[in-house]
């Protein structure tokens, strides 16, 4: 009996040091600095320092409801409009990460709002929440901008991967966003990390995802089932009032394709999906920008036919 529950004790030690250490690399991701982020991204032909450079800007920062300082970049069209866009970054990056979307919004005139996450970049540190806390940080950035452009500024928001599942989930609390993008977003929060268990620690999700969500509750304040883009847009008619363009690469091992597909079904209304062939995880835009680009261009186009009228 003794040597039973001496066994029972070790594996509750070890599903909980498991647990423990997967909820860790959810809410503290290693992420890089702002400096370091700026050399890999133009190493790899993604961005252009010297372009960055030359477009005219202003630092800002944010509080957060729980008190948290975000960082960010305000960057000025040529010709500014009453028009802008939000980026949201990924999960692990910073908002460098969201300079490679920036060219199409300044080309038709939006001012464009780049800020890192919480727990990332030059933002406050604290636990990253995978869109549960972010959702309502990006209401609190867009209430900076309508405190600046005014009640009849025209508002989109475009996130990649945690970014994407962040914006989808914030459109479908806030009545202001005039249209979404939604790249290499995943679609429920919990399928996905049973996904990555599976392929990254080749562990069973049965019964790790429940502790590991337990105890990122515990820790962070939010349960892995707090987190489904799908789930909020099935809650608010399929988000049937907001054009929509879903973005994936076809080669994405990381978020599967299939995420994007499905959110892409249920939404109602005016949207797109675009697959990108030969492009993994958050790639589509450098495997082919121009194509990337038309399908913006195709959105805003079907957005701002309605720029004078309420959602």
């Amino acid at each position: 009996m003794t040597g039973y529950l001496g066994l029972l004790i070790a594996i509750i030690m070890v599903l909980f040091k498991v647990s423990w250490r997967f909820s860790g690399h959810v809410i503290l991701p290693k992420s890089r600095d702002i400096e370091t982020m700026f050399s890999d991204e133009e190493a790899k032909g993604n961005i252009s320092i010297k372009y960055f450079n030359k477009i005219p800007k202003t630092d800002f920062n944010v509080m957060t409801d729980d008190g948290l300082s975000l960082s960010g970049q305000w960057l000025y069209p040529e010709s500014p409009t009453n028009k802008v866009v939000i980026i949201c970054h990924g999960f692990g990056v910073n908002r460098v990460g969201s300079i490679k979307y920036i060219t199409p919004y300044l080309n038709r005139s939006y001012h464009v709002i780049i800020y890192d996450n919480r727990n990332a970049g030059n933002s406050d540190k604290k636990y990253t929440t995978m869109g549960y806390a972010e959702k309502n940080d990006l209401k609190n950035v867009l209430d900076y901008v309508y405190g600046i452009l005014g009640d009849y500024c025209f508002a989109g928001t475009h996130g990649e991967s945690m970014g994407g599942s962040t914006v989808l989930m914030h459109a479908c609390m806030d009545s202001r966003v005039r249209f979404v993008v939604a790249d290499c977003a995943y679609a429920d929060l919990s399928q996905q990390l049973k996904y990555r268990l599976k392929v990254e620690q080749h562990l069973p999700p049965f019964p790790l995802i429940y502790l590991i969500s337990l105890i990122t509750r515990l820790r962070a304040g939010f349960y892995f089932g707090n987190v489904s883009p799908q789930k909020e847009i099935i809650k608010q008619n399929g988000l049937e009032s907001i054009p929509g363009l879903f973005v994936h690469g076809k080669e994405d091992k990381y978020v599967p394709p299939v995420s994007s597909i499905n959110m892409f079904e249920i939404k109602k209304g005016y949207k797109q999906l675009y697959i990108a062939d030969n492009a993994k995880h958050a790639e589509s835009i450098c495997v082919d920008p121009d194509q990337y680009n038309r399908q913006i261009n195709m959105l805003l186009d079907e957005a701002e036919s309605n720029l004078n009228s309420n959602r």
